[in-house]
């Protein structure tokens, strides 16, 4: 998608070639270029950057919160006793 959007704004940049000519549009459209093949080339790793990044922000949070660790469950013994003694089976 990356590519077309490329694509569709040099075709709105460039209404001809007689507006390729000069050096300004030339540079800046190697400018869009060079940015649209570094997006493509590195976007893989970029997103695993921010999600490496926005994991650890989230695990930071949910350790600070306490949430971050498992604990045990314990009844007190008079409910224990409670259920034992229903005899409902």
């Amino acid at each position: 998608m990356l590519v077309v959007f490329f694509l569709v704004g040099i075709i709105k940049t460039c209404g001809s070639f007689a507006e390729v000519k000069k050096p300004e549009q030339v540079l800046k459209l190697f400018v869009r270029f060079a940015l649209a093949k570094a997006v493509i080339t590195y976007g893989l790793e970029l997103m695993l950057g921010i999600f490496k990044i926005t994991q650890g922000i989230v695990q930071t949070i949910m350790q600070t919160a306490g949430l971050g660790t498992a604990t045990q469950t314990v009844l007190p013994q008079e409910i224990i006793t409670a259920i034992e003694n229903c005899r409902f089976l």
